[in-house]
């Protein structure tokens, strides 16, 4: 376009007549220095939105990550609470326990002082009635296992007892230290995510027009197709066959929600059509495998935010779009309705959404067709 127009006024000063050939240059130099001042400006706001993206891009990667780790303590810290629960119930049985073989051993302590006001000599000595004697020897006898098996016993269950509140502190100990690194999750987490809202806006600020806007979309589809290019003829040992096919009006919707952009229709402010759809659904959404699969490609892409792709086989694949992070990482083989993601806004986009779609042979099909009515 430049070119184009530099070409013109050199014609134009070439047939002008000399009394204003002067004028003329003068005029055509400011233009020049004015269209330069123009590239120059251009220039530096397309370098301003690419350093943008690449900071959008590793916010949202480093907060998908953070939120992964917070998911993964806040399981931790279940299990950490069912364990406590677990030792407390223990400690309760051990006391119980604890008790009753003082009560038994106590019952035992004094039926062998009442027994023994009797002399064990004198009833040695005693020969009057041998049976009598044989019998109560006998019966001292047991109560002395008895009353040694009752001391060992206790000695267990307090060894036991010591053992499980050992256990307890060390677990409590555990607990606190998970309290505090989800706390600290947390906090870098929100500090994230108000780092990404600065950068929405500077970017939404970087865009000045129509025409802007549209050539960003048309990279970013361009993009996403030679993405899905580089992925088909990327030659894999096996992937697993899910028949998809042949599912057509079986399946379900990856993600709870509301489909509010139709495969097909125009988006907005462009001759461009949506090549999937959008469910609207709440951040943290799970998002499930539709089918059988495994995975290509699991991360972030500008338009789409992280990103994840799953072969079927059979020239299908499955694109889930703008997830807030991902489960599952490049080579994991999926099954239907296994947990792949959650619903996010990555991508730099202000409401959290999932983009699904469904591509064969890397042709664009409505994903309404696969999923039962």
């Amino acid at each position: 376009m430049i070119r184009k127009l530099l070409i013109l006024f050199s014609l134009a000063m070439l047939i002008a007549s000399p009394v204003y050939a002067e004028k003329e240059t003068s005029i055509f130099d400011s233009l020049v220095n004015k269209i330069s001042t123009l590239k120059k400006s251009l220039d530096r706001d397309s370098i301003k939105r690419q350093k943008l993206q690449k900071e959008l891009e590793k916010t949202e990667i480093g907060a998908g990550k953070i939120g992964k780790k917070l998911h993964e303590t806040t399981h931790q810290l279940r299990k950490q609470k069912t364990l406590l629960h677990h030792l407390q119930r223990h400690e309760a049985t051990y006391t119980q326990k604890l008790n009753e073989q003082e009560k038994i051993l106590e019952r035992q302590i004094v039926t062998a002082y009442m027994l023994g006001r009797q002399s064990y000599l004198k009833l040695l000595l005693n020969q009057e009635n041998s049976a009598k004697v044989s019998r109560v020897l006998m019966y001292y006898h047991y109560l002395n296992e008895n009353r040694i098996q009752a001391i060992i016993n206790t000695q267990k269950t307090l060894q036991k007892i010591q053992s499980n509140q050992k256990q307890l502190q060390l677990e409590y100990d555990k607990l606190k230290q998970l309290h505090q690194q989800e706390q600290h999750q947390r906090h870098t987490l929100e500090k994230a995510k108000a780092q990404r809202e600065k950068l929405i806006t500077a970017l939404d600020e970087s865009i000045t027009s129509r025409k802007q806007r549209l050539t960003i979309l048309v990279a970013n589809e361009a993009r996403l197709k030679k993405t899905i290019a580089h992925i088909r003829h990327r030659r894999a040992k096996k992937f697993p066959k899910a028949n998809l096919g042949k599912m057509r009006y079986s399946l379900h919707w990856p993600a709870r929600g509301k489909v509010h952009q139709i495969f097909g229709t125009k988006v907005q402010g462009s001759e461009l059509r949506w090549g999937g759809v959008l469910i609207s659904a709440h951040e943290g959404t799970p998002v499930y495998a539709i089918a059988k699969g495994k995975v290509v490609f699991a991360k972030w892409l500008s338009g789409y935010g992280l990103l994840l792709i799953i072969n079927h086989g059979n020239g299908y694949m499955t694109l889930y779009g703008r997830n807030h992070m991902l489960y599952k990482n490049v080579g994991d083989t999926v099954h239907r309705h296994d947990l792949i993601a959650t619903v996010g806004q990555t991508g730099g986009y202000k409401k959290p959404a999932l983009y699904f779609a469904v591509r064969h042979d890397g042709v664009p099909v409505n994903p309404a067709l696969f999923i039962g009515r």
